[in-house]
């Protein structure tokens, strides 16, 4: 039991962080269609950095009513060292051969099932 509470609290740590790192890129979607009324997609937006002011402008809508839990994340992406740990770890991606992940859109156990057919066959 304990190691599967474990697993539970790592996979959790690493989706919240997944949908604060989303949820930065979508307000920045979302500001510049919004607000600046240019249509975008989430990679043209994906390095931009917008000041506090124009991230409150775009609330969520999963915050809808909630600002201070909005103005908390904001604090986040402005917290001393996480511009730098987040350029560091963008260019340690971009450094990578291949995709950061190998999985692609396929269901788990689909890529599973992949993976184990063209590990036997290399034999």
């Amino acid at each position: 039991m304990t190691v599967a509470r474990e697993e539970a609290n790592t996979a959790c740590h690493k989706l919240v962080v997944d949908m604060l790192y989303e949820a930065r890129i979508q307000a920045n979607c979302d500001y510049k269609h919004r607000i600046e009324k240019v249509k975008t997609k989430k990679g043209a937006v994906r390095n931009l950095r917008l000041t506090r002011e124009q991230y409150m402008r775009v609330i969520p809508w999963w915050l809808a009513g909630n600002e201070q839990c909005w103005d908390m994340i904001i604090d986040r992406w402005y917290a001393e060292g996480w511009v730098e740990m987040h350029e560091s770890c963008r260019q340690r991606r971009l450094m990578m051969p291949g995709a950061p992940h190998h999985q692609g859109n396929s269901h788990l156990r689909q890529y599973a099932a992949r993976w184990v057919s063209e590990f036997i066959s290399s034999f």
